[in-house]
């Protein structure tokens, strides 16, 4: 049989074992949807840029003045979308790492109750 004070350390450590559940979850969720958010960005630029690109009017630019090597050409558009997949990998990469370092930190911390 159990002391009460034994009760409510178990009780203590069922509760910290919920809230790491729960960070978990919310830590999983966060990486998911910003893992989805940035497929979705890159796929709506990869259909996007090339009709952007297609309507611009480089004729305006006097000749050998253009500001970029890809100014008159159709891969301008790939390699835009290339760099922001490129970022927003970083990006999701960084948040991901974050948030692990952060839910290991809130760990060891409920542990320790």
């Amino acid at each position: 049989m159990r002391t009460g004070e034994e009760r409510i350390n178990a009780m203590h450590r069922r509760a910290g074992e919920l809230r790491i559940e729960k960070r978990h979850r919310t830590v999983r969720v966060i990486q998911a949807a910003s893992v989805v958010c940035c497929c979705a960005a890159v796929l709506v630029l990869a259909v996007l840029m090339p009709r952007i690109t297609g309507t611009m009017d480089t004729s305006v630019l006097p000749q050998g003045m253009n500001g970029s090597l890809f100014a008159n050409s159709p891969v301008l558009s790939y390699v835009v979308i290339a760099v922001i997949a490129f970022i927003l990998g970083i990006t999701v990469t960084a948040i991901c790492y974050q948030l692990k370092k952060y839910q290991n930190e809130k760990d060891a911390g409920d542990l320790q109750c």
